[in-house]
């Protein structure tokens, strides 16, 4: 398969293998309010749906559609399902040449419950949003949570290379975010770069420089040792930065890069549930120029 011409993340896609990427998602599930689409001069929820397809395409993966209408206001007219059904098949069919009109369902009521409940009886592997909607990181955020499935935020390239940064505490082994990041990589033919912040809050209570520079030295070892393990692909490399702020250092790095992707992950246990409007994904959705994949991170 050779798809030309397909700037998903900002990279031109070139795929010539059969084979289906390990981990990679069976079913893609694009969601959006429906309102959304009323303002026409707004590109941002098409842009997101040919991205959607794109890399549905790019996976193998079968792409579903989920519209989403707002709660009817009291007295405002009642719009029947099938007229909203009608209007959106319409939209997919003039963006898309197969038959992901097909694959559409409806929605009403709270966003974040009806896609995690849509994505949860369709089994989907990856959730796409418009980065439209207000917030959008808090309920990016909220949907990683309930769906336990990775959300990817997709924004219009701009002038970027296929760098994916992904970030990485380094607090589980078995890398999950980092190894998320590789599984795009390679469907994107894209290097991977591992970021990790260690913040200088961290190093305080370190007892002395000696040990201050052990930590790092022991941290850059693990990402060095990430990279030498195919963890992160084939092109994979590791960077430990000493930024005040982690969403900070993550932004330098994606932006001195160019990245077309960032990657982070966001624990689903309700115990950090207090949490999640201030999470670093939710910052990172909310402040960063490129797509942002959120993968949820199981403890």
């Amino acid at each position: 398969m050779k798809l030309q011409n397909n700037d998903l993340l900002g990279a031109r896609l070139t795929a010539n293998s059969n084979a289906k990427l390990p981990h990679s998602p069976e079913r893609i599930l694009f969601a959006y309010m429906d309102d959304e689409l009323a303002l026409s001069d707004d590109k941002r929820p098409s842009v997101s749906l040919l991205r959607a397809h794109a890399l549905a395409s790019e996976l193998r993966a079968q792409l579903h559609v989920l519209a989403v209408t707002r709660p009817r206001e009291p007295f405002a007219p009642v719009v029947p399902p099938s007229l909203t059904r009608a209007l959106v098949t319409r939209w997919i069919s003039k963006l898309l040449s197969d038959d992901a009109a097909n694959r559409l369902h409806l929605g009403s009521g709270s966003f974040v419950s009806d896609v995690a409940t849509t994505a949860g009886k369709l089994g989907a592997q990856l959730i796409v949003l418009v980065p439209h909607r207000r917030r959008v990181g808090r309920s990016v955020a909220k949907l990683v949570r309930r769906a336990a499935a990775p959300v990817l935020v997709a924004r219009e390239p701009a002038d970027v290379s296929p760098t994916i940064v992904a970030a990485t505490d380094l607090a589980d082994p078995s890398l999950p975010v980092l190894r998320q990041a590789a599984t795009f990589g390679g469907a994107l033919h894209a290097p991977v770069l591992a970021v990790h912040n260690m913040s200088p809050f961290m190093n305080m209570v370190q007892a002395s420089g000696a040990s201050r520079t052990g930590e790092l030295a022991r941290r850059t070892q693990q990402l060095q040792l990430a990279a030498r393990d195919g963890v992160l692909g084939s092109e994979g490399a590791g960077l430990v930065d000493t930024c005040m702020s982690t969403t900070r250092a993550i932004l330098r790095t994606a932006t001195s890069r160019s990245a077309s992707l960032v990657v982070v992950g966001a624990h689903t246990h309700r115990r950090y549930s207090h949490l999640i409007g201030t999470s670093l994904a939710s910052r990172l959705v909310n402040k960063t120029f490129c797509s942002v994949l959120v993968t949820p991170i199981q403890i």
